[in-house]
């Protein structure tokens, strides 16, 4: 059996709805890791991006899931659905 290591960057108030998908899945355990970063906007909201000229960092949170390789494609289609809010 192999393993493969999945990590999604995500914004603080994503974290409760991926984790019950995940659960939903057989997904037994993940990290989350506090951390600030930025991104091709350079850290402004969608909409301040053409009057923030100076990068900041946004709160966000590292989320790390070690499956195995025949749970990989459910896992990241659900990640991808979760995730997605039609904005950048």
């Amino acid at each position: 059996m192999t393993f493969s290591r999945v990590e999604v960057v995500t914004s603080m108030n994503k974290l409760s709805s991926l984790k019950n998908a995940l659960s939903k899945l057989g997904v037994t355990g993940m990290t989350v890791v506090q951390a600030i970063g930025y991104g091709v906007q350079k850290g402004t909201y969608e909409y301040a991006a053409e009057q923030n000229m100076e990068m900041e960092f946004l709160p966000k949170q590292m989320i790390i899931i070690v499956v195995t390789d025949e749970m990989i494609d459910e896992v990241v289609e659900t990640i991808k659905k979760e995730l997605y809010t039609g904005h950048i």
